[in-house]
């Protein structure tokens, strides 16, 4: 998969973290799984706004996932850390069923006023043969990034300006 960045036209903008939480799914494998998904938001941009304030923001974030196993699918533990394509190849079980729990919005605020919520949906989830440092198998979490905003109309056309300057 190829990242690209921002376009140049784009606005950095300085966020504060208002909420974050956990999405949170039971995973059906040999036996059931929680698995726990947070994203951490990195980095924040303005990338087109039209008149009516409806935006566009790119995201820089990480995901955190965290898992809760019943003792037969622990395994050796393991301090390696692994790239995305030794993870990938790892697969052991593809595509398994799963439950959301909770997926909540996390919401930030920009120093401009901007209300931005992000949230990480779970698409896939495949468990690999791998196992983290305490003995639980790591999984494989495809996901989409659904994002909603509200940007005050007062600073609408401030901002068109500085999106059109920047080319």
């Amino acid at each position: 998969m190829q990242k690209t960045g921002p376009p140049p036209s784009a606005i950095e903008l300085n966020a504060e973290v208002t909420k974050e939480g956990w999405s949170v799914y039971k995973v059906k494998d040999k036996s059931d799984v929680t698995l726990r998904v947070k994203l951490v938001l990195l980095k924040l941009f303005l990338e087109d706004l039209n008149s009516e304030g409806d935006a566009r923001f790119g995201v820089g974030a990480n995901l955190v996932m965290t898992v809760s196993v019943p003792p037969e699918l622990k395994g050796e533990k393991s301090a390696q850390t692994y790239t995305n394509e030794e993870i990938v190849a790892s697969i052991v079980a593809e595509d398994l069923p799963f439950e959301t729990v909770r997926e909540d919005w996390n919401e930030y605020r920009s120093a401009e006023g901007i209300i931005l919520g992000v949230k990480p949906v779970a698409t896939t989830v495949s468990r690999t043969s791998k196992f983290d440092s305490a003995g639980d198998p790591i999984y494989y979490v495809q996901h989409q990034m659904v994002k909603k905003a509200k940007v005050p109309k007062e600073i609408v056309e401030n901002l068109r300006k500085r999106l059109g300057s920047k080319s």
